[in-house]
């Protein structure tokens, strides 16, 4: 009877909750779309000097991917299962969903508010890596072309190497939790778990360095965005 009346008290609330969740991540997503234009001169320089990071870690591109390829044994596939595993839609959708629920069953406005941003960040990370992986056509590694072919636009996967949607989507998810639960050990974790997502890519040949270098700053703004912009709505 009790969890019954539990469940009679948060399915109204469930549903109200998630209609303003809805408007308030419209208004998040149209503040990220005019963010780049608001921005200050010390941004910029600070993006420029990402930017040339990316630009210096292609440099040892062709060396990490040689090496990260040839790694062998039962080591090296648990890794790669848990970096695989770790950047999945379920694993990302189910977290975020699971924090949704269980804020709005403890009337948790934080644990609520994380559920909401997860989404939100993976949706601008996957958004703006599969934009600019498009546009740019980078060949992957296992075509041996090189890390520095570009084609333009290209809609093949093997033409679709920079940056990493994988890798956007692990860290996107690191930098929300670690942010939100202020916890340095289970920040260590998360950036750990994505950066088990980073070597999953490149030992398996689909990626260069490069590529998870620029997705781990992409989705780790993305994250940092999201979560300051909710924080001023609030």
């Amino acid at each position: 009877m009790k969890a019954r009346h539990v469940l009679n008290r948060m399915f109204p609330r469930f549903g109200s909750q998630l209609g303003t969740d809805f408007r308030g991540a419209l208004i998040i997503a149209e503040k990220l779309l005019h963010l780049p234009f608001h921005k200050r001169r010390a941004a910029y320089v600070s993006a420029a000097g990402l930017a040339t990071g990316v630009v210096l870690a292609s440099a040892f591109d062709r060396r990490i991917t040689a090496t990260a390829t040839k790694l062998s044994g039962p080591w090296v596939r648990q890794v790669n299962r848990i970096g695989h595993l770790y950047q999945t839609p379920g694993l990302i959708l189910g977290t975020a969903s699971g924090l949704y629920l269980y804020g709005i069953a403890a009337n948790h406005a934080k644990t609520r508010r994380m559920g909401v941003e997860i989404v939100e960040a993976y949706a601008a990370a996957f958004i703006g890596t599969e934009i600019l992986k498009h546009l740019l056509g980078r060949s992957r590694p296992f075509l041996n072309q090189g890390p520095y072919t570009f084609g333009g636009l290209r809609l093949r996967y093997r033409h679709t190497s920079f940056p990493s949607g994988d890798v956007a989507a692990a860290f996107s998810l690191s930098s929300v939790l670690a942010l939100e639960s202020q916890s340095a050990p289970l920040a260590a974790v998360c950036y750990a778990l994505a950066s088990l997502t980073a070597f999953q890519r490149i030992s398996t040949n689909q990626h260069w360095f490069s590529d998870t270098v620029a997705s781990a700053i992409w989705g780790t703004a993305s994250g940092f965005a999201v979560v300051n912009l909710n924080r001023i709505k609030e």
